[in-house]
């Protein structure tokens, strides 16, 4: 019941009654029915972080430490001429070693160390399977250095030492002593190359041969077409020409080491060309490489220095 107070100015109020509440603005209680919902959702989103933290802390455990998880498989691909029992001691990894705790990187390094690896990439496959994935490096020539035959690629890498007879299985690259300068081109672009670098000591497989003037040969012959490097012997430079003896004796004059990419497809069309028509040759000449020459052999028919038709 509300309460009349008289004022001595005779004025008449009514007051409120006691215990009653003044009603808020509809926007406020909207505001603050906001703020407590959000603070719930905070609440919750904490709630499920801490919850998911301690899950995932479960698995990692599990992982590290579960048996179901050891090295049961080592899987190598791409390997040929490297045994997987080598590969699989450079790797360090170890059947029954947990494979989470496998380190990747360290093994891909120590396997690129081996001579014959160019790439190596290592993966994980749960529960149990290492897969190694080995690309090797691809022979070019062999060289006589010191008494000993060095096989190497195209990056003149040292892969591995050879007797004389394995040697012959690859062109055996051969070197004036007395030769100091000269160059090699891609086509329009020469490589130059200063003096020899004759080390003391002989490379050692997982080396790279620094003689300046080998580099340069080496680099021409990885220009030249592969079905022409298979057919020959030796590789020769001697008073700053370049040339070949193939497996059948013949030999092939290139001259200065430039424009030796086209020099070798017009060798190679000239060879093809002479096998075909079942010519007998003792010498091809791509001195000049859109007009290639070559000289018959002896009681051969026709005269010698025909140009290629």
């Amino acid at each position: 019941m509300n309460r009349v107070t008289a004022r001595t100015d005779g004025e008449v109020t009514r007051s409120r009654p006691i215990g009653s509440v003044t009603s808020l603005d509809p926007r406020l209680t909207a505001r603050r029915r906001v703020i407590e919902h959000d603070r719930k959702v905070e609440a919750r989103q904490q709630r499920t972080w801490i919850i998911g933290g301690i899950l995932f802390a479960i698995v990692l455990l599990s992982l590290v430490f579960s048996p179901l998880f050891q090295v049961g498989r080592i899987e190598i691909i791409g390997a040929q001429r490297l045994s997987q029992a080598e590969l699989i001691r450079m790797s360090g990894v170890q059947k029954g070693e947990n494979i989470v705790r496998v380190r990747v990187g360290e093994i891909e390094r120590g396997l690129e160390v081996l001579p014959w690896v160019e790439d190596a990439n290592v993966s994980r496959h749960l529960p149990g399977r290492l897969r190694l994935e080995i690309t090797e490096r691809q022979p070019l020539v062999s060289v006589l250095l010191a008494d000993r035959f060095l096989l190497i690629d195209e990056h003149c890498r040292v892969l591995t030492t050879l007797t004389a007879e394995e040697a012959s299985e690859f062109p055996i690259l051969e070197v004036d002593s007395a030769a100091s300068t000269g160059s090699a081109s891609t086509g329009s672009e020469e490589v130059s190359h200063k003096k020899r670098d004759v080390s003391t000591s002989p490379p050692r497989p997982g080396d790279y041969w620094k003689d300046a003037q080998g580099k340069v040969l080496i680099e021409a012959l990885a220009l030249l077409p592969p079905a022409l490097r298979q057919k020959t012997a030796r590789v020769m430079f001697a008073k700053e020409n370049f040339s070949l003896v193939l497996r059948k004796g013949v030999r092939v004059f290139f001259g200065p080491l430039l424009d030796i990419k086209e020099k070798g497809n017009a060798a190679l069309g000239l060879l093809l060309y002479l096998e075909k028509e079942k010519i007998p040759a003792t010498e091809l000449n791509v001195l000049s490489p859109v007009a290639p020459t070559y000289r018959e052999m002896p009681g051969g028919i026709g005269a010698s220095g025909h140009k290629a038709s």
